[in-house]
């Protein structure tokens, strides 16, 4: 169906000002979508284009799967929602709650994670969140060898050709780590897992790309790269050493030297760069974040010194 213009206009740009913006339809007219499926039967729900005439949508409040919790509302313009030809179109701020705020990373994750399934490559997996299919997990268990279970299913599934695909209807509830000694445990298993898989997959690189085993081989150069803290560490750590030596050679010489740590300078600007552009603005200069900086260095100088496989829990 073609939108109309008005519509068109909608998606150009942020109706409301926030970086916690969303967009999108609430329902679509006379456009069948699939509620849930039971017992192998699919039960569909279509919405009458005149539905809606007529309705007190003067308080319109939004909320995640029907759970009760009001992520945004009218009253408080946080909320915007306009009928048009192909549905009732909803425009929102989820700036106002840390709940809202999790929806919105939420949506963000699914944008994510799907990348790879546009592409036409599996998902990756990642630790919990995870589903299989019982008999091939049953028959595939039993050759896990290390901690990082995740990375070794996940090679598995794609040395056997089997697609993985990312559920965004799927809500997966998880505890993340919060004390400072676990966040550095948990990244030193993550990065011990990483490395660990590689030196497994890497054998298998030239059989995969002589089969055409795509979705194999993208998972390989993706293990290749360091893991940020790593490369964090890495550049700053270059950056130090190529200071000191300039400014020790430029005081001895008397020249120039030290502008050998320029580039290294700008690398260090652009990785920093890349690793809080995905943070909104309004949570970049708070608290939280300034302690959470403070504590990057040491986390990733630890990890730096721990990269062989741990011992499985």
């Amino acid at each position: 169906m073609v939108l109309p213009l008005t519509a068109a206009a909608k998606k150009a740009t942020k109706r409301i000002d926030s970086e916690f913006y969303v967009e999108g339809y609430a329902t679509t007219f006379n456009k069948p979508y699939l509620l849930y499926e039971f017992d192998g039967v699919q039960y569909f729900e279509v919405i009458d284009r005149n539905a809606l005439v007529g309705a007190d949508m003067s308080d319109v409040i939004m909320q995640y799967n029907h759970e009760g919790k009001v992520l945004a509302r009218q009253s408080n313009k946080t909320l915007g929602i306009e009928a048009d030809e192909s549905g009732l179109f909803t425009f929102a701020d989820l700036s106002k709650s840390r709940a809202a705020q999790d929806l919105y990373e939420e949506i963000n994750n699914g944008f994510f994670r799907s990348g790879h399934n546009a592409l036409g490559l599996s998902a990756g997996l990642s630790g919990s969140g995870m589903a299989f299919d019982a008999k091939w997990f049953q028959q595939n268990v039993q050759y896990l060898q290390t901690a990082g279970e995740d990375k070794e299913l996940e090679s598995m599934l794609l040395q056997q050709r089997i697609h993985t695909v990312y559920l965004n209807d799927l809500p997966v509830f998880d505890e993340k780590t919060q004390k400072k000694e676990a966040i550095s445990n948990q990244r030193k298993r993550w990065i011990a897992a990483q490395f660990g898989a590689l030196r497994a997959s890497l054998p298998h690189l030239p059989k995969a790309l002589l089969q055409g085993n795509i979705d194999y081989c993208d998972k390989i150069f993706q293990w290749m790269l360091p893991p940020r803290l790593i490369q964090l560490a890495g550049v700053f750590g270059l950056t130090f050493v190529f200071t000191v030596i300039g400014l020790v050679m430029s005081l001895r010489n008397g020249g120039n030297e030290w502008t050998m740590a320029i580039k290294w300078w700008i690398l260090s600007v652009a990785q920093v760069s890349a690793m809080i552009l995905p943070v909104p603005g309004g949570q970049l200069f708070t608290k939280e974040v300034g302690k959470a900086i403070m504590k990057v260095p040491m986390l990733a100088v630890t990890c730096l010194l721990y990269t062989s496989p741990s011992p499985r829990d």
